[in-house]
């Protein structure tokens, strides 16, 4: 057994499938000669192989039975049939055979280039046609998946209704013929260590599906791209289609809640820069930062005026009979407090909240804010936009305005509709007052990042999706912006 080292997973990952047995041969190596070093006598391995075609490999096999008293070859019902892995279970360490085992240190040395420890003398007929079957038997499993595959992919599956049935049939009985043979019930949820939020945050969309982007070939292909070609060839992928959301929508019922029972403040490191949000999808902030890390001579993004946003929401909402007038709605151009921008976010998110403040201490009754390019990236500022529509305002209309021609000048808005109340308990106040407060305790370490729980901004049915909307059609054509502003790279 393994002395104090319960398990050692190394990962490889190669961009070359044609060759990824030749590949991954001297990590093989250097696995074994780990698990040889810290195996006990009568201890387990356990190695991952993919194919066995090469005489390094079969060397190092055959090394394996000579080492162990058993070794099988298996294919867990989890790995897909598709490709090449395989399972190597070496039961049984014989820990005095290794001495008597031929030289290892040139099959082991990283210098060496010739893994090939034994000729073919050296390794029985026996063992050979043994070896031989096994991977004839895989070959055949993998080669008829493949083909399977192909079929399916032409056929179009997706586009019969009753062969998906099928098959989404066909997989509920399998996970559930699993979990009856092997007795796997649920944990009670008095015995759960951390609560179960999969029902409360069902809504939460971040976690990216999976991207197809062909086959090798066409993978291949896409390193000949230029950094712009291969963003936008990525954002191609990436379904945000900011053209087809509607440029207004309203939800009317925060009111409805309480959340001053639900207000707690939560502290942690301050943010200098977004890396990623619950709000949008970590994709878009992949490709955000490929481009910082790639191009160091960003030009500045042309963006409109101020005034010319204004004016620009101005006749949009004029246009889209929202209820607005001129000379009661206070328009605030949040643009320069944008996170993906600014230097250092936790000042942003403060400076913003003393805004707010400052704008209700004046704000006459009835009247409204529109809040153009509010930032909602993070947890803070939706839980500060949750509590103003929901204690102050009547409703909230979100909107979005979109201009596929020029990026730069794509923009979305947030109209707090006719204010209803004062903050006379000075909540709001209170929240600046102790995010202040951390950050000169702690020397500029230490702020407020949530008020509210996440679960709460989650799991209303509308306030989620049209935050995560307007946070993925902005930081789409901010990437956008930044690749028609950066000039082109020398050839």
């Amino acid at each position: 057994m393994l002395d104090n080292v319960p398990l050692c997973d190394i990962c490889f990952i190669s961009g070359n499938p044609g060759e990824q047995e030749i590949l991954v041969g001297k990590l093989h190596y250097r696995e074994v000669q780990t698990a040889l070093s810290l195996l006990q006598s009568g201890g387990n391995f356990l190695l991952k192989l993919f194919t066995m075609f090469e005489s390094d490999t079969i060397s190092l096999v055959y090394l394996l039975s000579c080492l162990f008293n058993s070794i099988d070859f298996y294919k867990p019902g989890s790995s897909k049939e598709g490709n090449s892995e395989v399972y190597v279970i070496c039961r049984g360490f014989r820990k005095e055979s290794v001495g008597e085992c031929l030289d290892l240190n040139k099959a082991f040395d990283p210098v060496c280039q010739d893994r090939v420890i034994l000729g073919r003398g050296d390794i029985p007929d026996e063992f050979l046609d043994k070896l031989y079957q096994g991977v004839l038997l895989f070959t055949e499993y993998q080669i008829s998946a493949i083909e399977r595959n192909i079929t399916l992919f032409k056929q179009d599956i997706k586009s019969n209704p009753l062969d998906c049935a099928r098959l989404d049939k066909l997989q509920t009985d399998i996970q559930e013929l699993y979990l009856h043979n092997c007795r796997l019930k649920p944990i009670p949820d008095c015995d759960l260590i951390m609560s179960n939020t999969k029902n409360t945050l069902k809504q939460i969309l971040t976690f990216d599906g999976r991207i197809e982007n062909g086959a090798y070939k066409e993978r291949l292909a896409k390193e000949n791209l230029t950094l712009d070609q291969y963003i936008v060839e990525e954002l191609s992928h990436i379904d945000v289609r900011c053209e087809d959301k509607p440029e207004m929508r309203c939800i009317d019922d925060l009111h409805r809640i309480n959340f001053k029972e639900h207000i707690h403040l939560v502290k942690g490191k301050t943010l200098h820069s977004l890396q990623s949000s619950i709000f949008c999808l970590a994709r878009l902030f992949k490709l955000l930062y490929e481009i910082r890390r790639e191009r160091t001579d960003t030009n500045e993004i042309v963006t409109e005026t101020e005034e010319q946003r204004k004016q620009r929401f101005l006749s949009r909402l004029i246009s889209l009979n929202l209820p607005h007038n001129s000379t009661d709605t206070l328009i605030l151009d949040l643009s320069s407090h944008c996170h993906l921008t600014h230097p250092n976010v936790y000042l942003s998110q403060l400076e913003l909240l003393q805004l707010l403040i400052q704008t209700l201490a004046t704000l006459p009754s009835q009247h409204s804010i529109l809040l153009i390019n509010i930032p909602l990236l993070t947890q803070f500022t939706v839980s500060t936009l949750v509590l103003l529509t929901g204690r102050l305002f009547e409703k909230v209309w979100f909107l979005l305005l979109h201009d596929s021609s020029s990026p730069s000048h794509s923009s979305h808005g947030i109209l707090l509709h006719s204010l209803q109340r004062k903050d006379t308990e000075g909540i709001l106040q209170h929240v600046a007052d102790e995010y202040r407060t951390s950050l000169e305790s702690s020397q500029n370490k230490e702020c407020v990042l949530s008020v509210l729980p996440v679960t709460m901004l989650c799991e209303h049915p509308l306030l989620y999706k049209y935050v995560f909307e307007i946070n993925c059609c902005v930081l789409k054509n901010h990437i956008l912006s930044l690749i028609q502003s950066e000039s082109p790279p020398e050839t």
